[in-house]
């Protein structure tokens, strides 16, 4: 179950690159925060469920409402298989980063850190990394963002994704979009 949410967490990523390089910046920060929510929720499911037979349902009472969306809570669930997401210098990010799913949206917001970190998308990329690259337990990292950062599927025998469509095309712009934002999208996948 927790892989759906990587899948949507990849789009929203990805849909914050080329906003953010597109000069859309307040739209670049909410689907950033996005991106994280879901990153974070995706392994606290997995990691209370590590076999994947739950359901929505089993998680739904702290996945959904003001719980669900509190970056620090959520990281504190994930704090118990790594200390990495309780850390101060974690959660001090994780608190700018939750400001902008309201402050972009609603301009009546008081926020505390939003404007001070409005124009630097790239506050979340360790905390992408650990999340996505490192502690998520993926077997085969076939979701978008693999795909477009590696241009093909993950293991053997390695197929290269067709061309139907002028998918690479799209891939490349997207990709271009990740790279001109972070430093290293190829630690954001499984290789």
């Amino acid at each position: 179950m927790w892989g759906n949410f990587i899948g949507h967490a990849d789009i929203d990523l990805i849909a914050a690159a080329v906003l953010y390089v597109n000069d859309c910046w307040e739209p670049a920060h909410y689907h950033a925060q996005q991106a994280v929510e879901k990153y974070i929720k995706a392994l606290a499911i997995a990691i209370a469920d590590p076999d994947g037979t739950s359901t929505y349902e089993e998680h739904k009472s702290w996945c959904e409402g003001w719980a669900g969306h509190d970056l620090v809570k959520l990281a504190t669930r994930c704090g118990v298989a790594d200390p990495y997401y309780t850390e101060p210098a974690t959660t001090a990010v994780l608190e700018k980063v939750q400001e902008w799913s309201t402050a972009t949206r609603y301009p009546w917001v008081e926020t505390e850190h939003y404007r001070k970190s409005m124009y630097d998308l790239r506050e979340i990329e360790p905390i992408v990394r650990q999340v996505r690259g490192v502690d998520l337990p993926l077997v085969r990292d076939d979701y978008w963002l693999s795909i477009v950062v590696r241009g093909r599927h993950h293991l053997p025998p390695h197929e290269p994704v067709l061309n139907r469509g002028g998918w690479q095309d799209v891939r490349k712009r997207q990709l271009d979009a990740l790279n001109a934002v972070f430093s290293d999208v190829r630690a954001f996948v499984r290789w």
